[in-house]
């Protein structure tokens, strides 16, 4: 491997930047939308969220949560029904310092950490609409981040491609509301793109490390069940690791090395790190999982495999059924979603490089079989956007598998073109579906969420929103994404 020059590490700077303003650009326009689109506490659990950033922005770390007044359960009234529209909520905010309590005790911190920002300077509902405004731009900031370490020069348009399919419909309202689900798409992608970058392309570079260091440890600090993804995400790169005999050989040889020369050092770092694991353990992992399995119970028909015929409805809420499950996008889109997605894993498989097939099948099992594993320990419990993470990974390393077919090059690029108009035409039309069952409910007309709207978000109209959706992101998007496959040739 040559050592890069300062002119390299120039280079390198400048094409990074580059594609991460594109990315933001491409994805942060959106995801204002997005949080516009949407009622307040529309989102899963989004209330809660809420309530915790701010008693975490008031010193408050454990229930009941200091709040300044939000309307916990306003949401309720359109919830059960995809034909009550959401302008029955009635968003009045109470006395400022009310306390709350929530089912976000147990969270790892991360999350509402960062998601408490805004509330130390806002608050009421302006201050929630600001709040999702900075979750949407932390998201598109960490997600830009993957992209200018995946996407260099020389290194083609699939890594491109598989970063945009990795972000579903359902990805984009949750980075778009209070919801540290939306985190964890985005983290996800930090790491499996830095370890893509480490695998594929041989790069050592200290960042590629830090990237892969800040996803996997965010995603233990945002989700509960954390460890869980990132146990998924090894997995699926055991075989990419054990396919190269030199790669093993040159990493026993350098932890000999560095033992050998500096042994003190590394039993001081080591005992250090096992420490830190310990107390990371003890902190966060016991305590999840012990509630866990305390609250398990398997309801139903009391089977310990109801898990399997949950798969279907899973994938569907992972792809695009909204809020506190009560707004689908469409059986056409999902459908959409399924061949687009299947038909990049299914020429990864096929045609992509045993280690990096295999991956892809890990990661296609992964998908499967995680639904029926929770079953056997809670059901119903699992919801479909905790497959977020397995997804974006599952499409990162498929693509680079597709990558190493050495498809026909008409083929390729006609496949490349096909798969992110696909992807385009599904986030437009999902955005104006979510839009339509909070506005005229699901069954309301096309235009009527223009014409005849029950509900408008409080500081646009739908109007204006489709004004604003065809000028920032239905034209915008493919001369962006045409930049962005040109900074990657």
């Amino acid at each position: 491997m040559s050592v890069p020059t300062e002119v390299d590490a120039q280079v390198a700077r400048r094409s990074f930047w580059r594609v991460w303003s594109l990315t933001v650009a491409l994805l942060f326009p959106f995801c204002l939308l997005w949080a516009a689109a949407q009622p307040m506490f529309a989102g899963m659990d989004e209330a809660a969220h809420i309530a915790t950033a701010q008693g975490f922005s008031r010193g408050d770390f454990s229930e009941p949560f200091e709040s300044d007044g939000l309307p916990m359960e306003e949401q309720g009234c359109y919830n059960p029904s995809e034909l009550i529209t959401a302008d029955c909520a009635n968003l009045v905010w109470g006395a400022d310092g009310t306390e709350v309590r929530t089912k976000t005790d147990d969270y790892p911190p991360g999350f509402h950490a960062v998601a408490a920002i805004p509330a130390f300077f806002v608050s009421g509902l302006g201050g929630t609409y600001v709040m999702r405004a900075w979750m949407a731009a932390v998201c598109c900031a960490i997600i830009g981040w993957a992209a200018g370490l995946l996407l260099r020069p020389g290194r083609g348009r699939w890594p491109v491609l598989g970063l945009v399919m990795g972000v579903l419909p359902m990805s984009m309202s949750v980075m778009s509301t209070v919801n540290p689900s939306g985190m964890a798409v985005a983290l996800t992608a930090l790491a499996v793109s830095g370890l893509v970058v480490r695998f594929r392309w041989d790069d050592r570079r200290p960042m590629v490390w830090v990237a892969v260091g800040v996803g996997i440890v965010g995603l233990l600090l945002v989700r509960r069940d954390g460890l869980a993804w990132v146990v998924v995400i090894a997995a699926m790169f055991v075989p990419i690791v054990l396919a190269d005999s030199s790669r093993r050989r040159g990493a026993v040889a350098a932890i000999r090395s560095a033992i050998g020369s500096h042994a003190r050092a590394s039993l001081a770092i080591g005992a250090a790190t096992f420490v830190l694991a310990v107390l990371a353990t003890v902190l966060f992992v016991v305590p999840v999982l012990s509630k866990f399995f305390e609250r398990s119970e398997v309801g139903g028909n009391g089977s310990r495999w109801q898990g399997l015929g949950e798969i279907q409805l899973n994938l569907q809420q992972m792809v695009g059924i909204l809020g506190r499950i009560h707004g689908f996008v469409g059986y056409e889109l999902y459908t959409m979603v399924m061949i687009g997605g299947g038909l990049l894993v299914a020429l990864a498989v096929a045609s992509g490089r045993r280690d990096w097939s295999w991956a892809t099948v890990i990661g296609v099992f992964a998908l499967l079989a995680t639904p029926v594993a929770f079953g056997f320990v809670s059901f119903p419990y699992f919801q479909g956007r905790y497959l977020f993470p397995i997804c974006v990974a599952l499409m990162l390393v498929a693509s680079v598998g597709v990558a190493l077919a050495g498809l026909p090059h008409g083929i390729e690029v006609r496949l490349q073109v096909g798969l992110a108009s696909l992807w385009w035409i599904i986030h437009l039309f999902s955005f104006w579906q979510a839009l339509r069952r909070y506005s005229v409910t699901r069954i309301g007309g096309w235009w009527d969420v223009v014409s005849n709207p029950a509900w408008e978000p409080p500081m646009v109209s739908n109007g204006a929103l489709f004004v604003l959706l065809v000028l920032l992101v239905a034209v915008p998007t493919p001369l962006i994404a045409r930049r962005l496959m040109r900074a990657v040739d």
